[in-house]
């Protein structure tokens, strides 16, 4: 089987990704290096000004493709990067044509290439995210590629979880035929060391912006310092912008947070692998959420997840037993499950050994790798 696989804005430098599609779509094309299939993954970047080939192995590649010179993404999508989807869709005479990211850079599917071989891949519900947007430039944007990619939806796609399917379809234009296949994991995550001892310290992974929510985080550490509960925050990420990051200051400031926060920046993906090393919790504390790659491979290194019950969360998570689930805003919930875990090594233990068990089963990149190719296949013989 021929596939060609496309998304925007892959770095060149695969060690440096930072978003969560980025790192599905790597972590995926590692999983097609068992399996019977030629696999090339056109990803446009204005890295380069030409293009450059990067070979994982004799049948799977990556061509990095000039995004394009006009000033603004959805054009370029639209008049360069379609041309060069024929181009490589003509030349490759692939049988699958998948499409890791939706809204705008569905304009680059704008061509003559078969569009009954298309799948996408929906990696957040920009609807969704429009609805919980609190600022007018970001709802409307939301909404833009929202509509954009209801109209150009294709005929398949896949969604990470039931929670994605049920919210993707309840807006207008979300009909297709569709599998539930989760993200996958790269190995590197299995062998981090299983945890040997309680560390009290918790890792935050991702933008800081409304949406995540770093400060319902705070004010359960705040909390549990009054009461003598100390623990550790590790944060890597970076502000979506600076009203955000005033707020979150002022906070740590206030309740004299300074010395129990560390701010790592963005780390490369081998980075963050060391760093979930020195961690024993991991908290999600998003208002909204589809599939949290953050989980799973937390959760493939042996750590013990806090997070909310938003969006396919509780699907990932089997509270008490391999995570833990609470509430939405609910401070006085996740102050609790911290207290529980605080210096509770018996627990700790447990909890994460169960979550590397899951991790395995679920998302192995070998096996969302199969899922995926069974996917293609049912496609192919509906014709």
């Amino acid at each position: 089987m021929k596939i060609l696989i496309l998304v925007p804005g892959l770095p060149l430098d695969t060690t440096k990704i930072k978003g969560g599609v980025h790192s599905a779509t790597i972590n995926l094309l590692n999983g097609f290096l068992q399996e019977k299939a030629t696999v090339r993954l056109l990803a446009f970047t204005n890295e380069v000004k030409e293009l450059t080939i990067k070979s994982l192995s004799e049948t799977v590649d990556i061509y990095f493709i000039p995004e394009g010179k006009m000033p603004y993404h959805a054009l370029n999508y639209l008049f360069y990067c379609s041309r060069q989807v024929e181009k490589y869709v003509r030349e490759f005479q692939p049988d699958i044509i998948h499409f890791e990211l939706g809204g705008a850079f569905l304009l680059s599917s704008l061509c003559r290439i078969d569009r009954r071989k298309m799948v996408l891949t929906v990696h957040g519900i920009a609807l969704g995210e429009a609805k919980i947007s609190t600022t007018l430039g970001r709802k409307w944007m939301s909404l833009y590629n929202g509509y954009l990619e209801r109209i150009l939806l294709p005929r398949h796609v896949v969604h990470l979880s039931q929670y994605s399917h049920q919210l993707f379809n309840s807006w207008w234009g979300g009909k297709a035929e569709y599998a539930i296949i989760p993200n996958a994991i790269k190995m590197d995550y299995f062998e981090v060391p299983a945890l040997q001892g309680v560390k009290n310290t918790i890792l935050y992974l991702g933008i800081l912006y409304d949406r995540k929510n770093i400060l319902l985080l705070l004010q359960a550490m705040a909390r549990l310092k009054k009461n003598n509960i100390l623990f550790r925050l590790e944060v890597v990420g970076g502000y979506l912008n600076e009203e955000y990051r005033q707020t979150v200051e002022k906070f740590i400031q206030h309740n004299g947070l300074e010395k129990d926060i560390h701010f790592n920046g963005w780390l490369s993906q081998p980075e963050v692998i060391r760093k979930l090393e020195e961690i024993d919790i991991l908290a999600i504390p998003s208002r909204q959420e589809t599939l949290p790659m953050a989980i799973a491979e937390a959760m493939a290194a042996g750590r013990v997840v806090v997070g909310t019950d938003v969006g396919g969360i509780p699907e990932m998570i089997d509270h008490g037993r391999d995570g833990f689930v609470f509430p939405e805003s609910s401070e006085d919930d996740l102050y609790k499950i911290l207290a529980q875990l605080h210096d509770n090594q018996d627990l700790i233990l447990k909890v994460g050994a169960a979550a590397r068990e899951k991790a395995r089963v679920t998302y192995l990149a070998s096996g969302v790798a199969r899922k995926t190719l069974e996917f293609y296949q049912k496609i192919r013989q509906s014709g």
